[in-house]
């Protein structure tokens, strides 16, 4: 029993109180661990050693699952639900239309913030990690000037679990093997003691009885050629907001290599759980509800292989029937020979009986249906006669509404990462990422955006794009909008974006990115842009007519909504002046005309007509 919260220690006593308190919660949540290699092998479908440096990419055995329903299971789940890209958006609470502006910039950012740290990616793994374990950890950090998220393997993550039976954790480690050599260059002051460390320990000693593997494993476990230590990364959150009671420590077994307070009412960690359990924190993944459905399945199928090496064909024949052994041969066209009244006979045996495959498929389809997940969309396939798109739209619904929850996690997951990377972008403060755009991209600094009160902001989520990324998919459904009026047909163009037809499509565009780009020079420097007479004035007007009306519902002030009214007054009058020009230029000519008739009925002048 811990006297002293490892919180409440001096500095030179934090090392030893946080080892043996990590120390205590693995001895006491041994079963944990070993569920998590245990599912590592189910889906990695290898009798991998273990989950240290040294272990999780060596395997006892090469025996492979025959059917590895887990892998099928989770792989399908993470396709499901990270199909679309998730936006985070920033919504400001009211305010002013200048306030709107920034809370689409700052929406901006955090999408640059996004690419520049490739956050997509990481957060794909980190749900493909939820599906396994339960529980998708991603860290955030700063690395070389950039936020980045680091995925953290789940055992990493050690919690009190008596904390977090019915509540949060206030408490949480991340027990890592780092390499002296990186450990000493981020703290050059402790090289000394940082040498002194011991080695990282192989925890991975005990083994589970689930895959039917061999369990030879001692030679694995010798050391490692590589010198790393065990370093313990812990936080203690404040117990309020105005509270200094927080600290961060990072520590080896021997000498504590940081500490600090800690003012951060969460941890530098998002959370992305498969399923939230009735009790605790921690999710259930797909392996821990397959796990005795796969069990099955492994036994099923080495029952029918052990039947189907026993299936080989015997020769019956008669005592007194003589044989030469030299006949029996795989020759084609043999000839055998034997002596006797009966001639020998070949028999198959036996045959893998139909209750046995039946109970196979069973197992698998029982093991879709137990997920909410089709067969079919393990295979990336379609049912026969499904080809309209919205059919397969009403099909992938029906099938995603299991999956919501899910879903919605994996949205609160890039919330809750959108969140902390402004934070952190706020701490650098001049933090620049560029945000892609359709033909180009453009620069926002944290500066830019730092005027907005995050804190009373609302973040949501939407998906990236709406539309199939299939060509004849995404056709039918503009097809779709252009005929119920919900789109014009230069929005539908746009809304193709298909590679092939970028250069012609960019210049049939330019109208369009002429006007818009125009309202937001207006709308952000307040300066008036006049018409051009080689724009399309026409499709100006009512653009900027629509920006003008959107204006007034959104409070704009009466300066920028003067800027657009005299834009759309002096595109009119340029359009009525063409149009009347138009008019006498027509009329001019219908009189020119008229004047090349007359005279051509005319007779000639100066010639005197014959007489008869």
């Amino acid at each position: 029993m811990l006297n002293k919260m490892w919180w409440e220690n001096e500095k030179n006593e934090l090392h030893r109180s946080i080892f043996d308190t990590v120390a205590t919660l693995e001895e006491r949540q041994q079963e944990r661990f070993k569920s998590i290699l245990a599912f590592y092998q189910l889906y990695g479908n290898a009798d991998y050693v273990g989950i240290a440096r040294n272990q999780y990419n060596r395997t006892a055995s090469k025996h492979r699952l025959k059917f590895n329903l887990v892998r099928s299971l989770c792989d399908t789940a993470q396709s499901l639900t990270a199909r679309e890209r998730v936006l985070p958006m920033i919504l400001t609470n009211g305010g002013s239309y200048d306030q709107r502006k920034l809370g689409e910039k700052a929406s901006d950012f955090v999408y640059g913030a996004f690419t520049r740290a490739n956050f997509f990616s990481s957060a794909e793994t980190i749900a493909l990690n939820a599906t396994i374990f339960g529980n998708g950890w991603g860290k955030h950090i700063v690395k070389n000037g950039s936020i980045e998220t680091e995925n953290v393997f789940p055992s990493e993550i050690i919690l009190d679990d008596a904390e977090v039976m019915t509540s949060n954790p206030t408490v949480l480690y991340q027990k890592k093997a780092v390499s002296k050599y990186h450990l000493k260059k981020m703290f050059p002051e402790h090289s000394g003691l940082i040498d002194m460390a011991n080695r990282s320990s192989i925890e991975n000693s005990w083994r589970p009885n689930y895959l039917y593997w061999n369990r030879a494993v001692e030679a694995y476990t010798k050391g490692s050629v590589y010198d790393f230590v065990d370093v313990i990364e812990a936080w203690h959150l404040p117990s309020g907001k105005d509270e200094n009671d927080g600290r961060h420590a990072i520590v080896c077994a021997n000498v504590t290599l940081l500490d600090e307070g800690y003012d951060e009412l969460t941890f530098p960690f998002s959370l992305m759980r498969y399923r939230k359990p009735p009790l605790g924190y921690l999710g259930i993944g797909i392996a821990e509800n397959a796990l005795g459905l796969q069990c099955e399945i492994n036994e099923i199928l080495q029952k029918i292989q052990h039947i189907t090496y026993m299936l080989t064909p015997k020769i019956l024949k008669s005592s007194q029937t003589v044989i030469s052994q030299q006949h029996l041969n795989n020759d084609v066209m043999a000839i055998l020979e034997w002596s006797g009244a009966l001639p020998p006979q070949m028999m198959q045996v036996g045959m893998i009986p139909p209750e046995l495959l039946q109970m196979l498929a069973w197992s698998i389809e029982r093991g879709y249906e137990q997920e909410g997940i089709s067969m079919m969309s393990s295979q990336a396939q379609k049912p026969i006669g499904l080809n309209s798109r919205p059919a397969l739209l009403t099909m992938h619904n029906i099938e995603s509404q299991r999956h919501i929850i899910f879903g919605r996690e994996y949205s609160d997951f890039h919330v809750d990462a959108a969140r902390k990377y402004v934070r952190m972008a706020k701490e650098l403060k001049n933090y620049k990422v560029l945000v892609p755009k359709s033909n180009t991209s453009n620069q926002i600094t944290f500066a830019d955006i730092s005027s907005l009160d995050l804190d009373n902001c609302i973040f949501q989520t939407y998906p990236k794009n709406l539309l199939s990324k299939e060509p004849a998919g995404r056709l039918e459904q503009i097809d779709m909008m252009l005929q119920m009026g919900l789109i014009q047909p230069d929005d539908g163009r746009r809304l193709l974006d298909f590679p092939d037809l970028k250069a012609t499509q960019t210049l049939y565009d330019s109208k369009i990115d002429n006007i818009e780009t125009i309202v937001e020079v207006m709308l952000e420097t307040k300066e008036f842009v006049p018409p051009d007479p080689m724009q399309d004035l026409n499709y100006g007007i009512n653009r900027m007519s629509m920006h003008y009306l959107q204006g007034q519902v959104q409070e704009m002030d009466e300066e920028r909504l003067d800027l657009l009214r005299n834009w759309v007054l002096m595109a009119q009058d340029m359009v009525g002046q063409a149009q009347r020009q138009a008019e006498q230029d027509q009329m001019a000519q219908m009189q020119q005309a008229a004047m090349v008739e007359q005279q051509a009925q005319m007779p000639p002048q100066n010639v005197i007509p014959m007489q008869g």
